[in-house]
């Protein structure tokens, strides 16, 4: 056996009567039988179980098909054209043969894997001639297997996977199952009533032989009717009780250290198995996305608020205002400089003039005092011209310094008005991103516990639905027996056409 499928699909031993059967069946060996094929029959008995229906050969293989078979290859199920109950439990098995064991069953065990004959419950070996069954003779089915067969195929294709998380918790399982399905209450409730009148009068069961459509791995490829091989398969063979089904919880501590004794160890019901390899651990589920990682504020940030806002207040003109006010200052220097510059030339022109008119001196005497004269003239004239430009020039540029400042002062203390502001719209929002988060959390804990009262509401709907169907049926049932006693004189044949789901109608039962 495989541990990983022993442990994904949680199999004990003995197996089952169903499981027992499917292997006499299809004559294969359990690691011969495909790890997604075990899914779909554990599915099936879970669902049955849930149904309080005991498991039909004839309705499984309404819905599933040994399709093909390959000498030496796995023996796969697979569902009917436009039919099936499950979806597959998984796309690709991963290194599942990694892990094995052999099983032998201990002093006084034989049960496990022997029926009360001594024949084996199934094969113990790889076979070379597994069978294929391809359906089933639906005129040999009985008409409570027709009618189940027409109450699951109104089912949506269920998870086998959310069959296995409830199989220890009975009540969980119906209540899913009941979800599943899309017929209405009543007839939900009629169905449950007539099999669990059913299992009080079960009806005779076809063998194998008239039931299903099979053919060996020599007759897969013909498509001759002839094909059809006879199974010669009892399907009670197995020393289990039937009627009943144990749920079995899920354990990861399969391998005890104290059992562990030269490579064997003893599990359920004293199978001793040899390991080539550590039982794979079970997969947990994984962490929510609101885990410790998550940060809020960081998602409503980069989220929520609009994006530009930070270029916003980067772009503010103060820094604009104040190179402009300095570039002010620096034209007015520069422009000053250049006049003092160009006076400075003027006046370096004057003094050549001078400096000509003296050297003209010794030439001409006489014009030399008018000379100096007009020198001393210009050169007062200049000075004059100079300061006045020069007085008038630094009060415009006073001016100018002032009014810039006076702006510069004003557009800083605005700015700073409206910082402020924004700062306490900041602050507003996020007290209020804050109170939403708290509001969320509340609002998720409060759903939470709504689709908690509402799943106990429905679960105690439906089991208090159930307890009056079963009343009915069981004070029917007693009734009728009263009647026996009361008046023993009575047809039994007129008895006989009474049954709890009839009704009377203009004085006949119909």
């Amino acid at each position: 056996m495989y541990a990983n499928v022993i442990q994904t699909l949680n199999l004990w031993f003995p197996l089952t009567i169903f499981e027992d059967t499917i292997l006499r069946l299809l004559n294969v060996v359990p690691s011969q039988f495909h790890p997604n094929s075990w899914a779909f029959v554990k599915g099936y008995e879970l669902l049955c179980y849930a149904l309080d229906l005991e498991p039909s050969l004839g309705v499984f293989f309404s819905f599933y098909q040994v399709k093909s078979l390959t000498p030496g290859r796995l023996v796969s199920v697979c569902a009917q054209p436009n039919k099936g109950l499950f979806k597959l439990f998984a796309s690709n098995f991963k290194n599942y043969q990694d892990s094995f064991f052999r099983v032998r069953y201990g002093p006084g065990l034989h049960s496990l894997i022997y029926d009360t004959d001594g024949d084996r419950l199934f094969p113990f070996y790889w076979t070379e001639d597994p069978r294929a069954i391809m359906g089933v003779y639906d005129d040999v089915l009985t008409s409570f297997e027709k009618e189940t067969i027409a109450f699951l195929e109104s089912f949506n294709l269920i998870d086998i996977k959310d069959l296995l998380r409830r199989e220890t918790n009975a009540k969980r399982l119906t209540n899913f199952i009941r979800r599943m399905q899309t017929v209405s209450d009543e007839e939900w409730m009629s169905f449950l009533a007539k099999s669990k009148a059913k299992k009080l009068q079960p009806d005779e069961i076809a063998l194998p032989d008239d039931l299903l459509v099979g053919r060996s791995t020599q007759d897969v490829g013909s498509s001759s009717p002839a094909a059809n091989v006879a199974f010669g398969v009892s399907v009670s063979r197995s020393p289990q009780p039937s009627g009943s089904r144990v749920l079995r919880s899920h354990s990861t501590d399969v391998i005890q250290a104290e059992d562990v004794q030269m490579g064997e160890f003893v599990v359920d019901g004293g199978v001793t198995v040899q390991t080539a390899g550590p039982p794979p651990a079970v997969v947990g589920i994984g962490s929510s996305v609101w885990g410790s990682t998550f940060d809020p504020a960081a998602f409503v940030e980069s989220t929520l608020l609009g994006t530009g806002d930070s270029a916003r207040f980067d772009s503010l003109t103060t820094a604009e205002l104040r190179n402009l006010a300095l570039s002010y200052e620096v034209k007015g220097t520069v422009l000053t400089h250049l006049l003092s510059a160009r006076r400075d030339k003027e006046i370096l022109e004057a003094n050549s003039k001078v400096t000509r008119a003296e050297q003209a001196v010794s030439d001409a005497e006489r014009t030399v005092t008018e000379i100096k004269k007009q020198w001393v003239d210009e050169v007062d004239r200049l000075k004059k011209t100079h300061k006045e430009a020069l007085a008038e020039m630094r009060g415009a540029h006073g001016r100018e310094i002032a009014e810039l400042r006076k702006k510069h002062a004003d557009e800083k203390a605005s700015l700073r008005a409206k910082a402020a502001i924004l700062e306490a719209e900041v602050t507003t929002l996020e007290v209020l991103r804050n109170n939403l988060i708290v509001s969320l959390t509340q609002s998720r804990k409060d759903i939470s516990e709504l689709e908690e009262d509402v799943d106990e509401l429905e679960e105690t709907n439906i089991a208090l639905k159930q307890s009056m169907a079963d009343k009915y049926v069981d004070g029917f049932w007693a009734s009728i027996e009263q009647v026996k006693i009361l008046f023993p004189e009575l047809d039994p044949d007129v008895l006989a056409q009474v049954d709890v789901m009839k009704r009377i109608k203009d004085g006949k039962l119909i």
